[in-house]
């Protein structure tokens, strides 16, 4: 493992798998993408609670230590999936929420990212069973990773990456995360801004908003011209910080200029932080993160809004600390 020394972001990284195949390709995509070298791995999954409504209490005691012990051997194979196996910390299966055994895993073993793999799931499974990975990324408080299941694995590490930003506080937490993983592995960052083409641009929602009696065409004229203005300065402060920059704009839905941008400029990772929008305007704004769940086919690294991880502090290594004092 000397070739990987210094290359580490996350000191300890959480994986949180059921055993299926989609997890499996998140840990491998994981690995590619060059975020689990030089990191304590802890692989950890839950299985629901058996009920045998009819069963002794032996019977259901029974069928829990089965489900585990079938848990823990799928799990133990996977690790020995990675290249370097000999990083994997440890192995743990609870029982209950899946959600919410991470969650606590995380606060007990301080992990700094969630690695979880998204599964394709038809309309009613979504609908009656919810997505595991949508219930995760609302509780959690670390940066994670989601990798589609459809997503590549013919990957050779993150070489770049996309950052969607409307210029909120929120959003620039991503671009800071991005920023750290830029700088160890030498990655470029492409930073995507979406114009919004409704009738009208509501006030006090997006920062630079216009008024509600001008038109259309100058409302979006100008919001592009700040817009802009906003993304050459990032760009110009990420390249003086020696980071390849580039951005563009787009004038259509979020998400779909989002994968549009993806497409075109040959992106590994998505970086973006999750607003954490409540009551109406989480209902009026949506969650771009959420929907990129459901179409994106390129992994997307979350930094939660609330995150208990400072990209800027607390992902610097021991060897960096030594060398600012």
């Amino acid at each position: 493992m000397n070739e990987l020394k210094n290359e580490s972001i996350f000191k300890t990284v959480m994986i949180g798998s059921d055993g299926s195949a989609a997890s499996a390709h998140a840990l491998i995509v994981a690995e590619k993408l060059g975020l689990l070298q030089q990191s304590s791995i802890n692989i950890c999954g839950a299985v629901d609670e058996p009920r045998e409504w009819f069963g002794s209490p032996e019977d259901t005691k029974k069928l829990q230590e089965n489900g585990k012990a079938a848990l823990e051997t799928i799990l133990a194979k996977q690790a020995l999936n990675l290249t370097y196996p000999e990083t994997v910390n440890s192995i743990s299966v609870g029982l209950g929420n899946p959600a919410e055994f991470l969650r606590t895993k995380i606060f007990e073993d301080r992990g700094q990212l969630l690695v979880i793999g998204r599964k394709d799931l038809g309309f009613f499974e979504r609908l009656i069973a919810g997505s595991v990975s949508s219930k995760v990324l609302e509780k959690t408080t670390i940066p994670t990773l989601i990798v589609p299941q459809e997503s590549s694995k013919q990957l050779t590490g993150t070489k770049k990456m996309l950052v969607p930003l409307d210029f909120s506080e929120e959003s620039l937490k991503g671009l800071a995360l991005a920023k750290v993983i830029a700088k160890r592995k030498k990655a470029g960052i492409h930073l995507y801004h979406s114009i919004p083409f409704n009738d009208y641009v509501p006030l006090g929602i997006f920062e630079g908003a216009v008024t509600l009696t001008e038109s259309l065409d100058q409302a979006q004229k100008q919001l592009t011209e700040n817009a802009q203005w906003r993304l050459k300065s990032l760009v110009k402060e990420l390249e003086e910080e020696g980071i390849a920059a580039s951005f563009s704009l787009g004038i259509v839905g979020t998400i779909q200029g989002i994968i549009d941008a993806v497409a075109t400029e040959n992106i590994d990772l998505i970086v973006m932080s999750s607003h954490g929008y409540s009551g109406f305007k989480k209902y009026w704004i949506g969650s771009i993160a959420n929907g990129l769940l459901k179409r994106s086919t390129t992994p997307v690294l979350v930094q939660p809004v609330h995150s208990v991880i400072n990209p800027a502090t607390d992902l610097i290594t021991e060897e960096e600390c030594l060398g600012c004092q």
